[in-house]
């Protein structure tokens, strides 16, 4: 397997500084079930963190299924992405959607979230 289609740590937001510096003064990329802030960083690859609340997905099981499929949407598309942090927020209705709309809703955030970044 070639390693652009792996999801290793340095593909990750893993500590609290991280996580701070793209909540302190992000670009908003969002949705009524998904928000994306995002900041451009110096490395050479995108790193992603998930945030799931509990407050709105009361089972670990939903909320690690959210987590599983999100970063499995984001090591699909890594590659194409550009030298970004990016933070996704599910919201509430995420995870009613089937697993063919939430990769379609995904193309279009990823396609808007690219656009975006190319205008900065």
């Amino acid at each position: 397997m070639t390693s652009h289609f792996k999801f290793t740590k340095k593909d990750r937001l893993l500590h609290h500084e991280q996580f701070q510096n793209v909540f302190q003064n992000p670009q908003r990329v969002g949705h009524s079930y998904l928000t994306i802030l995002f900041i451009k960083n110096n490395l050479l690859n995108p790193r992603l963190g998930l945030v799931t609340a509990k407050k709105q997905f009361k089972k670990a099981v939903t909320r690690n299924f959210l987590k599983r499929t999100l970063k499995e949407l984001f090591r699909n598309r890594k590659k194409e992405l550009p030298s970004i942090d990016i933070i996704m927020i599910p919201k509430k209705g995420l995870d009613v959607l089937s697993r063919n709309d939430l990769t379609k809703l995904m193309d279009t955030q990823w396609e808007r979230l690219v656009k975006k970044t190319a205008a900065v």
